[in-house]
């Protein structure tokens, strides 16, 4: 449920001209940034978040 709200938002916003960036990761769960320390497939999603992040800011 939250995934597919999430990629409405995010379509919605791409539609009213917001850049949005969209990435499903794949068999990763809700909450899963509390897992980099514990997960590889945690810790490269949070590192390719991070730097999308950086290049806004």
């Amino acid at each position: 449920m939250l995934r597919d709200e999430g990629l409405a938002y995010a379509e919605a916003l791409r539609a009213a001209g917001v850049d949005v960036f969209v990435r499903d990761y794949d068999g990763l769960v809700h909450g899963f940034v509390n897992m980099f320390a514990v997960s590889e497939a945690a810790e490269s999603a949070v590192v390719e978040l991070i730097g999308r992040l950086g290049t806004r800011l």
